[in-house]
């Protein structure tokens, strides 16, 4: 299954659409601190249609990254181009948008509202979009999916999160720490945190 898929996600990428990044400038987060020049990256699919009402706003998981939402993206997928402009968006944190490793202390209090509140601006101030056909996220993206059902309501026609929760549950949280934990330990020994990812998807994936 995960050959097939990983098959799947390499040949995906040969044709999928460029990376493009968004410059938001100064982001406020939730917690009061502002991170400049913050950029977020995404990747559209597709025609935006004379109504502009077609939009889809597709974030990814936990560790992922716009390029692998690329094999969901497609005739007879989860979220069809021909019909839809789509934009797969790099969620804060994920190393490629702006992240504690590119951006520094101000980004590692990042929540899910902060996720949401960039691609909000993403959506409005740089594709010029006041409201979207709809938001749709797997896991983390649907957290932040259902963010936007709670903040930003009237921006959407529809929201569907897939086996993401609006709180997290007791088993939520215990897999979310020891992943933590992996990172922070390695971190401690002077070593690159990042050399823990592999471990935390294998724990993820489990």
């Amino acid at each position: 299954m995960r050959f097939g898929l990983a098959v799947l996600l390499a040949a995906a990428a040969l044709g999928q659409p460029p990376l493009q990044f968004a410059d938001l400038r100064d982001l406020r987060l939730a917690n009061g601190r502002t991170v400049p020049s913050c950029r977020i990256g995404y990747r559209t699919y597709g025609t935006l249609d004379a109504a502009r009402s077609n939009a889809v706003l597709f974030p990814t998981w936990f560790t992922g990254k716009s390029e692998q939402l690329d094999a969901l993206v497609g005739p007879n997928r989860l979220v069809d181009p021909a019909r839809h402009f789509v934009i797969t968006v790099d969620a804060l944190g994920n190393g490629v948008s702006c992240s504690p490793s590119n951006t520094g202390e101000a980004l590692r209090d990042l929540s899910i509202a902060d996720m949401v509140e960039a691609e909000r601006r993403l959506v409005s101030e740089r594709l010029g979009l006041k409201r979207l056909h709809a938001v749709i996220g797997i896991s983390m993206g649907g957290m932040q999916t259902f963010e936007w059902i709670t903040a930003h309501p009237e921006m959407m026609r529809a929201a569907v999160p897939i086996v993401g929760s609006p709180r997290l549950s007791a088993s939520d949280i215990l897999l979310w720490s020891a992943e933590l934990r992996a990172i922070e330990a390695l971190e401690q020994a002077g070593r690159d945190p990042r050399e823990a990812m592999p471990a935390v998807r294998l724990m993820h994936e489990f």
